[in-house]
């Protein structure tokens, strides 16, 4: 560093008459008599190794700034992402199950959501179009966009539920369903047929670990 500065210092000293700072060299020259230490004679260790055994004791300083710690399930980072994706999963489907139930009188599953398509309910199963606009195919549509949303995420919960599935998260916080089976990767397809005019839920209702009975169940929010 105190190179760099000697390189940037002008020909013949410094130059500006209205500089009031010492000479460039003769600031180096103090800075060279303090004797600090230069960055690369500075031990290469994380902070972390000024204390011993730091790993417990950042444990215990997390558990203080939480509330109700010994009524909490522990789990390791790879859980915690999955858990979390999968109840906001379960939050975001619950519009279109409880549509289901009422539609078809009956619990809110994945089956009553499929019943209530192959029945031809697909603007029943959708929430409130506000926008009011176009015909009566336009209004379809937007409904088919809303209700795929909500099947596709629930048909990944029926597979996580039965051991077909689980969530990953990245660094950024998105997450992905890793399947178990390969032979689940046309699943897009299957959801397709089942939102489509023709209302063919046949290739989801046959599709190994789909639980047609399955039925998602939010949390317990803490009061």
């Amino acid at each position: 560093m105190l190179a760099d500065l000697r390189a940037q210092d002008p020909p013949g000293g410094d130059a500006d008459p209205y500089d009031s700072h010492p000479p460039t060299t003769t600031r180096i020259a103090a800075i060279e008599a303090i004797a600090a230490p230069v960055l690369a004679d500075r031990p290469d260790r994380s902070a972390l190794a000024l204390v011993d055994d730091p790993v417990p004791l950042l444990d215990r300083a997390l558990l203080l700034a939480m509330n109700d710690v010994d009524e909490r399930k522990r789990v390791d980072w790879t859980n915690y992402g999955h858990l979390v994706i999968q109840q906001h999963m379960i939050d975001a489907t619950l519009p279109l199950t409880r549509a289901a139930g009422r539609v078809q009188g009956r619990q809110p599953t994945l089956r009553a959501v499929l019943d209530a398509l192959d029945a031809g309910k697909l603007l029943y199963l959708a929430p409130a179009d506000d926008e009011q606009v176009g015909g009566t195919r336009a209004r379809r549509e937007r409904a088919r966009t809303s209700v795929a949303d909500g099947l596709g995420l629930l048909v990944d919960l029926a597979l996580v539920a039965t051991g077909y599935g689980r969530w990953e998260v990245d660094w950024a916080g998105d997450a992905t369903l890793r399947l178990t089976d390969t032979g689940l990767e046309g699943l897009a397809d299957l959801l397709a047929a089942a939102l489509s005019d023709d209302r063919d839920s046949t290739g989801l209702r046959v599709t190994a670990g789909v639980d047609l009975d399955f039925q998602p169940i939010p949390a317990l929010r803490a009061a």
